[in-house]
């Protein structure tokens, strides 16, 4: 995701909070991308989120799926 650069820090915070993983930043001017990855379960409404976060509304975020986990989170599905 593109974020403002000042807004890194709480985008990071709430992936870990998240369950997720931030692989890198690179910094460009005013705003910085964001790779990371979460379960898809905790991405949710994440854009909504991100848009209010950084006060833009169409906050530019993509995701895709990477790979397959087992469910861990001890719920009904868990292996």
């Amino acid at each position: 995701m593109r974020v403002p650069a000042d807004r890194v820090g709480d985008v990071m915070s709430d992936l870990n909070g998240r369950r997720g993983h931030v692989h890198g930043v690179e910094p460009d001017g005013d705003y910085s991308t964001v790779e990371a990855e979460a379960p898809l379960a905790q991405l949710l409404g994440y854009s909504t989120w991100l848009g209010e976060l950084t006060e833009e509304a169409q906050p530019h975020a993509s995701a895709w799926l990477c790979r397959y986990l087992p469910v861990d989170d001890g719920g009904p599905y868990a292996a």
